[in-house]
């Protein structure tokens, strides 16, 4: 997909822009800042990223909504291991933290660990970003969950791995858009999505034609 558009939500560094090099390290990553405008772009030009499950707290409902809303096929699925990590700037000490920031999915994810430390936790709008915005706090007071993959940044010190509820944490992530991508598809793997009326008996009656 070389030169090709994909929009993903987050900041540089979230587990998204990380699936994207992986596998598509020629093609032009744009961050956004919500799932809606993912989407929203991907439907005019280009492609876009959507986390659609996780393992441990499931679906990610707003991915689901704007890649029903924008009506965008999916072209691609991957499954990528979270190994979420307690960071901080570089030099930060656990035992001095008083507030950790992260996305709400992340902090669900490591509820475990977060309610043995007994601290303030604060929702943003994304993981990286958490990350990023430490450097503009400049405390060494505030700690953020994010990936592993911030230990390549002498900025930031990792002060604690693996802190999940689960070592078994994967999110599923859709490649969607409006025009087929260049690349193989799988004919051997399908996603759909079955929208049904919200009265009893619809789904079963939805099924019926399987």
């Amino acid at each position: 997909m070389k030169n090709k558009k994909i929009y993903y939500q987050g900041s540089e560094g979230s587990y998204s822009e990380s699936v994207l090099l992986e596998m598509f390290p020629d093609s032009e990553l744009i961050s956004c800042k919500t799932f809606q405008d993912v989407s929203i772009n991907a439907s005019n030009d280009g492609f876009g990223l959507l986390p659609i499950e996780n393992s441990l707290v499931g679906t990610v409902i707003e991915a689901y909504e704007s890649l029903i809303e924008y009506e965008l096929e999916i072209f691609l699925e991957v499954k990528k291991k979270i190994n979420h990590a307690l960071i901080g700037l570089a030099g930060t000490q656990k035992q001095n933290l008083k507030k950790i920031i992260s996305h709400p999915q992340a902090l669900q994810q490591c509820s475990k660990y977060l309610n043995k430390l007994d601290i303030e936790l604060q929702p943003v709008f994304d993981t990286a970003g958490g990350v990023l915005s430490l450097l503009n706090n400049k405390s060494e007071e505030i700690g953020a969950i994010a990936g592993e993959h911030f230990n390549n940044d002498e900025r930031f010190t990792i002060i604690e791995k693996n802190i999940s509820n689960h070592e078994e944490n994967y999110t599923r992530f859709f490649l969607t858009g409006k025009t087929p991508p260049p690349i193989k598809e799988d004919e051997n793997l399908r996603s759909a999505i079955l929208v049904a009326q919200d009265e009893p008996g619809s789904l079963l009656k939805a099924l019926t034609v399987f």
